[in-house]
């Protein structure tokens, strides 16, 4: 089928409301702006100047395209759905036993986009995983720092952040008990040895 207006009007109403009248005041209502489109300054780093600020426009725009909002609900539920699929297990093979944090698992899908979440809006990951933490104190009694950890092994597997960056951010995103915890060593250094074993350095 080919991509028309009327086939797409989810995508027709990003265009209109938002890009279209932004594209038009980059390139033509700035009087700076406006010069670029004279022959004698139509050169390739004049070109790569006007597409790297119109990919800019759209890359800090993304919420408009798809509301913050709504990506932290589903991925809120799409967690919590999967650790309760692991719990299920967890109770048929031992009931009554504490849950440890390799019990609590992610699928692939969920895990890369909850890392897409982190990458693209850290504020909103950050009270996203929150809510998470306390679902699960909540719902099942697991303490915070036992899916904290379980998170920390699914960015570090399956995300693209570099570890010192993961890191860095769970740092901030952690409750302050937890923080204090976790540069205690609470973590024993998971989110560092799951990296290595990624790369494949660890046999």
């Amino acid at each position: 089928m080919k991509k028309t207006a009327s086939s797409m009007p989810g995508a027709a109403a990003v265009r209109d409301r938002r890009f279209a009248k932004d594209f038009h005041h980059s390139l033509w209502e700035r009087p700076d702006r406006r010069k670029w489109w004279v022959m004698r300054h139509r050169n390739e780093a004049d070109v790569q100047d006007v597409a790297d600020e119109l990919a800019w426009s759209v890359a800090v725009s993304l919420d408009r395209i798809l509301p913050t909002d709504i990506v932290s609900a589903t991925i809120r539920h799409a967690v919590l759905e999967e650790y309760g699929s692991s719990l299920d297990y967890h109770d048929q093979r031992e009931a009554n036993a504490e849950v440890d944090w390799y019990e609590l698992t992610l699928g692939l899908p969920v895990a890369k986009m909850l890392d897409w979440f982190v990458r693209h809006h850290p504020d909103s990951a950050q009270t996203a995983i929150g809510d998470i933490l306390r679902a699960t104190e909540k719902r099942w009694g697991i303490p915070a720092k036992v899916t904290g950890r379980s998170l920390c092994q699914s960015l570090s597997l399956d995300g693209k952040l570099g570890q010192e960056v993961l890191d860095e951010y769970l740092d901030r995103v952690l409750p302050s008990e937890q923080l204090s915890a976790h540069r205690l060593g609470t973590f024993d250094g998971f989110c560092s040895l799951a990296l290595i074993v990624r790369r494949g350095e660890l046999s």
